[in-house]
């Protein structure tokens, strides 16, 4: 779907899924990227244990919206920092669905160091994944004492099979961890993907779908919509420049002070809304 923005501009949708072990592999290369005008994680363990509850019970969770360009943003975040990057034609940005992405991503990924948070999430091996119940499938726990309890992240490790037989499950439980381990290792990513190489365009998308929730604070607001594409002006980098030439000078300048500082002078207004 092709749609006319303005200024002879346009913005092209396509729609899609794919299973989330293969779009995984797109993350481990670098093809899909976090761009500098989205906020960090602030998922919580048990954010991410509801979602996987939703996951493993099959109730939809979402689509993803990536961004396509070919012009790779000066600024960005990786998900998966310590993988080999490649080299592409274009990459993927994530306009809406960062905190789903990731958290699924390092729950997977949790048997390494640096998403070790994410080993707190369980299963607990005496439900039969087959029958849809209004308990939750799979939990956050701050410690593992329980032994029907088994971590979400050990399924994906390569001697899965063998850790199971040697917790000592019953044969039903070790059946009910084979079928969690199936259904997550199978289910699909539904994502909608607009091509611009305009960016402006794309932070306006970003903000057309985070504003309407009210899930944008101002600075999250600024930072998509002040930026100069040609000259490489980016508002955190900036921002965070500014709050460190203040500080080494004896000056506070909090996050609230410096927008209503900023949207003095590019709107001639000091509230920032």
């Amino acid at each position: 779907m092709t749609t006319e923005i303005q200024n002879n501009l346009t913005l092209e949708t396509s729609y899609s899924s794919n299973k989330f072990t293969r779009l995984a592999l797109r993350i481990d290369s670098g093809e899909v990227r976090i761009p500098h005008f989205q906020r960090g994680v602030v998922w919580d363990e048990r954010k991410t244990a509801a979602l996987f509850d939703s996951i493993l019970k099959g109730v939809p969770f979402g689509k993803i919206t990536f961004w396509e360009t070919s012009i790779p943003l000066e600024e960005d975040r990786l998900i998966a920092p310590t993988r080999v990057t490649d080299s592409f034609s274009f990459f993927k940005y994530v306009l809406d669905g960062q905190q789903r992405l990731t958290s699924i991503y390092k729950t997977f990924h949790a048997s390494e160091e640096e998403y070790s948070k994410n080993r707190k999430i369980y299963i607990d091996v005496t439900v039969n994944p087959k029958n849809f119940t209004l308990e939750p499938l799979s939990f956050f726990k701050q410690s593992n004492d329980n032994p029907k309890h088994f971590p979400v992240y050990m399924l994906f490790a390569e001697n899965a099979r063998s850790l199971i037989r040697e917790m000592g499950f019953e044969s039903e439980e070790q059946d009910n961890l084979e079928e969690y381990k199936s259904k997550l290792s199978s289910f699909d990513i539904y994502f909608d993907t607009i091509k611009t190489e305009n960016q402006e365009v794309a932070a306006s998308v970003f903000v057309a779908i985070n504003n309407g929730s009210s899930r944008l604070t101002e600075t999250d607001i600024m930072a998509a919509i002040l930026f100069d594409q040609e000259a490489d002006w980016y508002f955190h980098s900036k921002s965070k420049q500014l709050m460190e030439e203040a500080a080494a000078r004896n000056f506070e300048m909090k996050p609230k002070k410096q927008l209503q500082l900023l949207s003095l002078v590019c709107f001639g207004n000091y509230h920032p809304k």
